[in-house]
């Protein structure tokens, strides 16, 4: 028994010391971070398509349509969808609706992506002509990021970092 405990544990001993060696650290080689790839122009183009990106969760899908037509004279409900509750004028719209709570994040998305591209551009090297016209491209889409959301649930908090 005093055997197997001894070679047991010279094994165990083995396999820890063995784990400590240099070649077990990885090196990468494909590493793309946000410090050195947003300052390429190539980057930056892509942090300001990024931006207009976050509009398609609202205005490419029900979402954007259920929020801002239903209430209105213009629509009447039909016999499908899970959008009625907009329609009513009762309690059935509350604040955890998916499309109160989708609209909320992504515009926050929207406006930090925005805000992203504004605080990096002194780094880009690029053409300055081009390099203004899309930072403001992205103070644009900040600016409607937060008009959307004020008109549509009030006061915001204003972010410019």
């Amino acid at each position: 028994m005093k055997k197997r405990i001894f070679y047991i544990s010279i094994l165990v001993f083995g396999l820890l010391a063995n784990s400590c060696n240099d070649y077990l650290d990885e090196e990468l080689v494909t590493d793309v971070s946000a410090d050195t790839y947003y300052n390429t122009e190539g980057g930056f183009q892509d942090a300001v398509n990024a931006t207009y990106s976050l509009l398609k969760p609202f205005y490419g899908q029900e979402a954007g349509f259920a929020m801002t037509t239903f209430g209105t004279d213009i629509w009447t409900n039909g016999s499908d969808g899970g959008h009625k509750f907009f329609n009513f004028y009762d309690t059935s719209l509350n604040a955890s609706s998916a499309y109160v709570t989708l609209a909320w994040e992504t515009w926050y998305r929207g406006i930090n992506q925005a805000n992203g591209v504004i605080n990096r551009s002194a780094d880009v090297t690029m053409d300055e002509a081009e390099k203004n016209v899309r930072i403001a491209e992205a103070r644009f889409l900040r600016a409607l990021y937060y008009f959307q959301i004020v008109t549509t649930y009030g006061d915001a908090h204003l972010s410019l970092d």
